[in-house]
């Protein structure tokens, strides 16, 4: 194996020219490859772990206790409405309760529900 020192300077700069266009088509070929995509998810999960290690969470809270019951009973009331062919508005209306409020709720159990059937 020849050493880059035992060359001489026209041989020497041949020897880097190679060198930079190697590099140059490696990351080119890293920029294309799917491996990029990999490497940016795992960045993605040590920067989550990194925060979480902080106390920093990422997300929505967790619905527990008192909150979650009560949008269960909101939405088991909605189901019955809606199941005798009322609609969000006139429901709200009756129950006092906004709209946004029922929605998420709505989305929320539906979110619960594909989450558990996955």
């Amino acid at each position: 194996m020849l050493l880059r020192r035992q060359l001489d300077a026209s041989q020497r700069a041949v020897c880097d020219d190679r060198i930079r266009d190697a590099h140059k088509h490696s990351s080119d070929l890293a920029n294309q490859f799917p491996l990029t995509c990999l490497v940016r998810k795992a960045q993605s999960l040590l920067a989550n772990l990194e925060a979480a290690a902080r106390g920093i969470l990422r997300g929505r809270p967790r619905i527990e206790g008192k909150e979650a019951t009560a949008r269960g009973r909101l939405l088991a009331k909605w189901k019955e409405y809606f199941a005798a062919g009322g609609h969000k508005k006139d429901f709200c209306d009756e129950n006092g309760v906004k709209l946004a409020d029922l929605d998420k709720a709505i989305s929320w159990e539906r979110k619960r529900r594909l989450n558990r059937d996955n």
